[in-house]
């Protein structure tokens, strides 16, 4: 177990509990060009590392009734089987397509850059007031009109995050704020299942094709646990507004330099 991804875990952690962001908007950034972990380790950890370390909030939104199932299943729909494409058509193209490593290792960097970029608008337009007040409301009791946009856009974001494990958050967190009309809380904790069973089916793949360092994981979570309780405590005494202005111009500077790289 090495300390140092513990104290990257700590700071990971406290910047979620802080600002509420995903873990796996800033955690593959962070393995790959800070730490230099290779690409496939890094996000096939960070996948399993942002199940576990949901699952406790799951339970908490749970008994709560902040979790809207129906909406979770209809994006689960899409979701998942976009997720299992991107991780397992990858593999093909590498295993049958004759493509070599290199070459993945570029398309994985360049997709994970332009989710980077896509996940820092909606960070960064959450920071204005005007984004809170704007709402495009699908009546939740209209089954086939949600199932119409949940499901795609499930499939195409669920992909993306299966390929890059960046922007679970990110871009599901608005789509429930300002398509469907939820409330904060009730977006948080929805985005939070929703999340537990997309992730999860995406770690099992990484399972399978080895692409989880299971040491890393370990140190992780052992620093992302006290980091996100103390981000959490010090959330209400904090300016919300400049941390996800600056957190927003993070992901965009990784987002240029994974395209550029």
């Amino acid at each position: 177990m090495d300390f140092r991804y513990s104290v990257v875990g700590l700071v990971i952690g406290f910047i979620v509990g802080l600002t509420g962001t995903g873990a796996g908007s800033i955690t593959t950034p962070v393995l790959i060009f800070l730490l230099g972990v290779e690409p496939k380790i890094a996000i096939g950890t960070d996948l399993a590392y942002s199940t576990l370390s949901r699952l406790a909030g799951v339970g908490v939104f749970w008994r709560r009734g902040r979790i809207k199932w129906p909406l979770v299943k209809l994006l689960a729909i899409g979701s998942i089987p976009g997720a299992l494409v991107g991780i397992w058509g990858l593999w093909g193209l590498h295993r049958y397509g004759h493509v070599s490593s290199e070459a993945l290792r570029h398309f994985v960097l360049h997709l994970l850059g332009l989710t980077l970029l896509v996940s820092a608008l909606p960070i960064a337009l959450k920071a204005h007031p005007r984004f809170a007040q704007w709402r495009l409301p699908v009546a939740l009791g209209k089954r086939h009109q949600a199932a119409w946009i949940a499901i795609p856009v499930g499939f195409v974001f669920g992909m993306m995050v299966g390929v890059t494990s960046v922007g679970g958050g990110a871009l599901f967190g608005p789509v429930l704020l300002l398509v469907f009309g939820l409330e904060a809380t009730t977006t948080i904790g929805t985005e939070t299942a929703h999340a537990v069973l997309l992730t999860g089916v995406a770690a099992l793949s990484n399972v399978v094709l080895k692409g989880i360092d299971y040491g890393l994981l370990g140190s992780l979570l052992l620093g992302s646990i006290p980091g996100e309780l103390l981000g959490s405590y010090l959330c209400v005494k904090t300016a919300e507004r400049p941390m996800r202005l600056v957190l927003a111009g993070v992901l965009l500077l990784s987002g240029l330099k994974a395209i550029m790289a």
